[in-house]
């Protein structure tokens, strides 16, 4: 499954997003620190913003309510046309 980027995809209820400090994001580390978190009541499409899996950890960018969030890559599901 290729995923693009700007492209919208699916992702399940009950999935967790994440933002991250900008500290963390600049490690490679893999020792992350969560600065906010959500967990999706209902199924939805957002948009994917950076298709690079971070390092280790295997987050995508995506776009949630005009912020940028990460996902784990293994719940986020392409859409099909």
């Amino acid at each position: 499954m290729k995923k693009k980027n700007n492209s919208l995809v699916y992702l399940p209820a009950n999935v967790k997003l994440y933002q991250f400090s900008e500290r963390s994001l600049e490690e490679e580390s893999g020792a992350w620190s969560v600065t906010r978190f959500h967990e999706l009541e209902k199924p939805m499409n957002v948009l994917l913003l950076n298709k690079k899996e971070r390092p280790l950890n295997k987050y995508l960018e995506v776009l949630y309510n005009a912020e940028k969030w990460f996902v784990r890559a293994i719940d986020v599901y392409e859409l099909r046309s």
